[in-house]
């Protein structure tokens, strides 16, 4: 596979098909998945639309619209270069935040004028906002880049009423500890489950068995 250099000891593939598994492939190594992506970051939009054909957030903006009003203060955690919040934006939200570990990816999504703030952050760690700031934390895509107990996070980040609606694979939530937060949360009585989509092709031209789901949760 041929490579060439990039920013921070990385390489982006010149197979473009290759990008995202190269993306994916350090998602427990925080810097060097934030120095992937700053170097994906200019090529990101074309690569996921053209040929990895991703529906992540065409198939979350139908839950958006069911659970969350217009005038909602919304978090996009993971927003990347803004393909979420920009479709958020088209249904009439204008109170997003957005937040991602790629400064460079932020920048893009800092230009089309999407998110009113942003700030960067890691997701396996707290995040660098009071409590019950949100009504809503959206999630698209970026499961594999954070930890089961981020969902406890996000509650955090919830006014009471608010949701959390987010994708995910069966298989990345049953073995990476999601189900069990979620069931401790709902145990507590901090958390509903809302609803869980049906499973759908998250990158139907490259990878068209990778499924994945939207979890919808309410705090109570």
């Amino acid at each position: 596979m041929n490579t060439r250099p990039k920013q921070g000891g990385d390489t982006l593939p010149d197979g473009r098909l290759d990008r995202i598994g190269w993306a994916y492939k350090v998602a427990s190594e925080t810097s060097r998945a934030r120095a992937r992506f700053d170097a994906w970051a200019e090529d990101y939009d074309k690569d996921v639309h053209d040929l990895l054909g991703w529906r992540g957030p065409d198939a979350t903006i139908d839950y958006v619209l069911k659970y969350v009003a217009k005038d909602a203060d919304l978090l996009d955690a993971g927003s990347g270069t803004g393909l979420m919040g920009a479709l958020m934006g088209e249904h009439g939200y204008t109170a997003m935040v957005g937040t991602d570990i790629s400064d460079k990816m932020l920048a893009i999504a800092r230009e089309k004028g999407i998110y009113h703030q942003d700030f960067q952050a890691d997701l396996t760690k707290p995040l660098p906002v009071e409590n019950e700031a949100f009504d809503c934390v959206v999630s698209v895509g970026v499961s594999g880049y954070m930890i089961a107990e981020t969902i406890a996070e996000f509650v955090r980040l919830l006014r009471s009423g608010g949701h959390i609606i987010y994708t995910i694979s069966d298989s990345h939530f049953e073995e990476h500890g999601f189900q069990e937060v979620v069931d401790g949360l709902v145990d507590e009585g901090r958390l509903a489950v809302v609803e869980k989509g049906e499973a759908f092709a998250t990158l139907p031209k490259s990878d068209p068995d990778h499924l994945a789901r939207v979890h919808v949760y309410r705090k109570m």
